[in-house]
This record gives structure tokens, C-alpha cells and sequence, in this order.
């Protein structure tokens, strides 16, 4: 084959080499494109760890969770399967009226095992346990004022005897009054006194429960009598 006939064929060959290269020539563009690349393979690759690792993380609290539901459902069920005696409401949403207006509210169990007595008592008092009596007093608007409270004690021998000299010998410096049966203040009542001094107002009241006699005072500052009183009645309605 003839030299120029030979360089033209080659310089063809070239050409076509040339114009069928990839078009990218700018380093930086191509630098750019492998690392993204790199990224995408690399982000790729963390994605999957994160979801084996949530997957692991997911294992490892649903299991423990699942037996305290499960330990929580048996417990339910234990509870529900007592004695009615011992299968009260912890707590419970009544409804009482305070100054004149009708008022949903939360009320706690108590029990006393000493007394062998229970009862509820509202979210905004606060229970106070004795040996001898259970003690609430008021605590509304989460501001405690322990002269108003309700004490409730058993009575035992001569009942009303006993709860006279108990008024007596706690509030010897007021003024006591036995009230008339027609003025009592609970329908359940088998005696009332009523005792004051100066801005200080006090009911006690002797009441019968399965037999078994109870005595309660109501002692509170003049200004807390239309909040505390329905409370009280509450208080003594609920026992058991």
C-alpha cells in the first residue's frame, strides 16, 4: 500500500477514535463525578447499617416492653380476682357541690387497717394516716391548711359519753353545743356538737358502719366552711 494512502487511512482511524471519546476532558468535573459516585456507594452502605441497627434496637426494647405489658395484664387480672374488700377503685371521678356549683372531681382510696375502715377523699386533700384515726386537711390550690381538716377514730364503750369528753378535753376553750337531732347537719348522724371560737368552727359527729361505731371532728377557719363541708360529707359518706 502506497505511504500516503496509508497515513490517510490512519489519520481517519483517529479521527473516528476521537470523536467516539467520552466528552469529559475538565479533570475537576471528572474528580467530581467519581466522588459522587464514592458518596452514593458510601450512603448506600450507612443507609443499610442504620436500618440493621434500628432493626437490633427495635429487638432489644420490644422484648423487655412485651413482658411488662404481659407481667402488668397478670397483675390486672389478680387484682380483679380479690376480694371484693380488697378490690376497690383506686380512684374514682365524682361529683360534689362546692359554693353553690357542681364539680367533677378525682377522689384516692384510703384504707386504714387498724380502724378497718376505707373511704375516698378528694385529689385536693391530703390524707394523713395515725394509729388511732386517719386525718385529711385541706390543701386547695395545692396550698395545705392543716386547721381545716376531718378526723375520723372508732368509738368504743360509751359512745357518746366518749366523744363529748374527746371535744372537751381537744376544744376545752370553745364553745360547745350538743345539737338537736332536728338540727343535724348528716342524715347518718347519731349525735352532733358543734364548738367555735372566734374565726375557728367545728362539727363532731358519732356514726354507725356494719356495727361498729365512729367518731369524726370537722375543724376549719370560717372562710373554708362552703369548700371543706361537702368535702367532709364526701369523706364520711365513702366509708366502709
Amino acid at each position: 500500500m502506497p505511504l500516503d494512502e496509508y497515513l490517510d487511512k490512519r489519520l481517519n482511524q483517529l479521527k473516528r477514535a476521537y470523536e467516539n471519546h467520552p466528552q469529559i476532558t475538565n479533570v475537576n468535573e471528572l474528580v467530581a463525578k467519581i466522588s459522587m459516585k464514592k458518596r452514593k456507594t458510601f450512603f448506600s452502605y450507612i443507609s443499610t447499617v442504620a436500618v440493621a441497627a434500628v432493626l437490633c434496637m427495635f429487638i432489644f426494647f420490644a422484648i423487655p416492653l412485651n413482658d411488662q405489658n404481659r407481667e402488668q395484664d397478670e397483675a390486672m387480672e389478680n387484682f380483679s380476682a380479690e376480694p371484693r374488700a380488697e378490690n376497690e377503685q383506686m380512684m374514682k371521678t365524682d361529683v360534689i357541690e362546692i359554693e353553690g356549683m357542681k364539680e367533677a372531681k378525682t377522689f384516692y382510696f384510703v384504707k386504714h387497717d387498724h380502724l378497718n375502715l376505707s373511704t375516698y377523699y378528694p385529689e385536693d386533700m391530703l390524707v394523713q394516716h395515725e394509729k388511732e384515726k386517719l386525718r385529711f386537711y385541706a390543701n386547695f390550690g395545692n396550698v395545705e391548711e392543716k386547721y381545716a381538716y376531718v378526723d375520723i377514730y372508732k368509738l368504743d364503750g360509751e359512745i357518746f359519753n366518749e366523744q363529748k369528753k374527746r371535744v372537751q378535753d381537744v376544744f376545752h376553750d370553745y364553745t360547745i353545743v350538743e345539737k338537736q337531732k332536728t338540727d343535724f347537719l348528716f342524715a347518718f348522724s347519731e349525735q352532733e356538737l358543734s364548738f367555735q371560737k372566734g374565726e375557728f368552727i367545728g362539727l363532731a359527729t358519732v356514726f354507725q358502719r356494719e356495727g361498729q361505731f365512729f367518731g369524726a371532728i370537722i375543724h376549719y377557719p370560717a372562710e373554708y366552711e362552703e369548700g371543706l363541708m361537702p368535702r367532709a360529707a364526701k369523706i364520711l359518706m365513702e366509708i366502709k
